[in-house]
């Protein structure tokens, strides 16, 4: 069969010029030459872009707040032949509107395909259509829902707008001999997805996708087939490095994933790949145990381990989190001491004989931090601002719904539990 007759479609993990990888687009050779040949050997290559391509330095998030130099668009035009920048991820958002905004002018500016964002939700939920003779549909979507595509505002794609899913999928299926749905989610450095995230995952072909490729968790996992379709649940990192992925295990693992369509089928090759932190590149990396096929007798034990594993990784992210605002705050501490000591140095001399009732000696109040109007972030995603004191009676009920909820635990709390206690009795010791 001639390559006519077929499209070959590469995909990759996460890909973000930020952290330690923030200037790696000013270097030579950030994909070795076999990654290269892998990209080079595709007619599209699907890449998930895990940050805002923006200008912008300004946000309101203390913590894991990434961005990309615009001049990461034509770097990876050069090194990823015909790229599909899939802009559906949970940082998309992390400067803001204006942030989201640069990135779509950035992207029309340089003439690059993306999918999974937008100025609007009509824009954000977008089909591309890859191939010639044989056309591939792929859009992209992902599940958090902050700052999401509306009709008058710019955001990704998210998974709860199911009525433009199912939409978008029977458009497809009229235009088109493939549907693909990428998806961005699912819990992070887990080995295995959970079965809410398999259950939503299969969903999408329930509705008519015949392929879903997912990522978010930053490490690989396995795929899994129904009937004649596939899903993949996790792809893991391509090209991502940050002091909150150092933390665990896994992130430094990849996968790069390529789909062979013809009109009668479709085939799939896997490429591992590997990040060399010290190097600052991705190479070939090794067979990953973890890409596997789920089945019907292996993927409950799997499942119910990570259940366990799950709160080690949370362990982990906390104590990380705990060393970031230690140092945040003695930082803060500093900002105030050398605020005091200008203001001392440069107040009026006439100061000093003045009898007002003032009793603050001109020091900062250290219960109205200088800086006390911005939000904390609880995790990577999350974003809570400080709320202002007062009784306010409504308010009142909903925290304690939400108290009640945490303590009884939601759909997904309850999920690790009977995890956790299934591994316990019939997994533990196999």
């Amino acid at each position: 069969m001639s390559k006519n007759d077929q499209t070959r479609i590469g995909f990759t993990g996460d890909i973000s010029f930020s952290g330690y990888f923030q200037d790696a687009y000013k270097q030579e050779e950030v994909f070795s030459k076999e990654v290269k040949q892998f990209f080079n050997d595709n007619d599209y290559n699907v890449i998930n872009q895990e940050s805002p391509i923006t200008s912008c330095r300004v946000t309101k998030k203390r913590r894991l707040a990434h961005r990309s130099d615009p001049a990461v668009i034509p770097f990876i035009k050069k090194e990823i032949k015909n790229p599909v920048f899939s802009l559906a991820n949970n940082h998309m958002m992390d400067f803001g509107r204006i942030g989201m905004m640069d990135t779509v002018e950035n992207m029309k500016k340089t003439d690059s395909v993306f999918i999974g964002a937008g100025e609007n939700i009509e824009e954000a939920c977008k089909f591309v259509i890859l191939g010639d003779k044989v056309k591939v549909g792929v859009f992209s979507l992902q599940y958090k829902n902050f700052r999401v595509a509306g009709k008058r505002m710019a955001g990704p794609f998210y998974e709860g707008k199911e009525k433009y899913i199912a939409a978008q999928i029977a458009e497809l299926r009229k235009q088109v001999d493939w549907v693909v749905v990428v998806y961005h989610g699912g819990d992070e450095f887990l080995y295995a997805p959970m079965p809410y995230t398999r259950k939503q995952l299969q969903s999408y072909l329930s509705l008519g996708a015949d392929l879903v490729v997912a990522h978010h968790p930053h490490v690989v996992q396995g795929y899994e087939k129904v009937g004649k379709k596939m899903i993949f649940y996790s792809l893991g990192n391509c090209m991502f490095d940050t002091d909150y992925q150092r933390a665990q295990e896994g992130a430094t693992e990849g996968m790069l994933l390529r789909l062979t369509f013809t009109k009668e089928g479709y085939e799939f090759e896997n490429f591992p790949v590997h990040i060399d932190r010290e190097a600052r590149r991705v190479e070939p990396g090794q067979p990953n145990e973890h890409f596997m096929e789920y089945t019907s007798s292996n993927y409950k034990p799997l499942w119910c381990r990570e259940a366990v594993h799950k709160e080690e990784v949370l362990q982990r992210a906390a104590d990380l989190r705990e060393e970031a605002l230690a140092q945040m705050e003695e930082e803060k501490q500093k900002k105030r001491e050398e605020y005091n000591r200008l203001r001392e140095l440069y107040s009026p001399s006439a100061n000093e004989d003045d009898d007002s009732d003032d009793d603050s000696d001109g020091a900062v109040d250290d219960s109205g931090d200088v800086d006390s109007g911005e939000e904390e972030t609880t995790d990577d995603t999350e974003v809570v601002t400080k709320k202002k004191s007062g009784f306010r009676p409504r308010k009142m009920y909903k925290r304690t719904k939400r108290a009640i909820k945490r303590a009884i635990g939601g759909k997904k709390t309850r999920t690790f539990r009977r995890g956790r206690l299934q591994y316990k009795l019939f997994y533990k010791n196999k």
